[in-house]
């Protein structure tokens, strides 16, 4: 999604000054693909909570453009932060913000976005031998991961290790 285009209103009811901001977003395929994406994605429940949650209002059009109304500005980039997140596609070597949903034996499973979850494997936790998962995570925590892969099936690996070798190159290379 490209930007947002907002349009500020001041309106006086019963003597209180209320501010308020329409963002509207446009699905940045503006394609079919885009719209059957963001539809799937954005369903009444995802839509109703996301309003609870930001206190806005979220509108979305046949032609894939949403509207979210609302009276802060921050409550507005919230909700378009969310539903970018909700419908964005993850890209194989980038590196994520996530948070550990469940350990196992093998590692651990970690989401990047939401609805988007993969698989951090034991040996991709530290470049020292993990003997066991729990020393080095527990669930809720939040690394950060590169995605090394994502299969025909969406499944994603993932590793904290590159993470930590991109940092010290960076770190060699100032």
């Amino acid at each position: 999604m490209e930007g947002c285009t907002a349009i500020t209103l001041d309106t006086v009811a019963t003597g209180v000054r209320k501010r308020s901001l329409a963002c509207v977003v446009q699905v940045d395929e503006g394609s079919e693909r885009g719209l059957s994406r963001l539809s799937r994605a954005l369903s009444f429940a995802v839509i109703r909570a996301l309003t609870e949650e930001t206190g806005t209002t979220i509108d979305i059009q046949d032609d894939g453009t949403v509207t979210i109304a609302c009276v802060s500005p921050e409550a507005g980039e919230l909700a378009k932060k969310r539903i970018e997140d909700i419908t964005a596609d993850v890209e194989v070597g980038r590196i994520y913000d996530g948070t550990v949903l469940k350990l196992l034996d093998f590692g651990a499973i970690v989401s990047v976005l939401p609805g988007k979850d993969g698989l951090l494997h034991i040996s991709q936790i530290a470049n020292e031998r993990v003997n066991a998962v729990a020393d080095h995570l527990k669930e809720g925590q939040q690394v950060r991961v590169k995605v090394l892969e994502a299969d025909d099936k969406g499944r994603l690996r993932l590793s904290m290790k590159a993470v930590a070798a991109e940092a010290k190159a960076a770190q060699a290379a100032q």
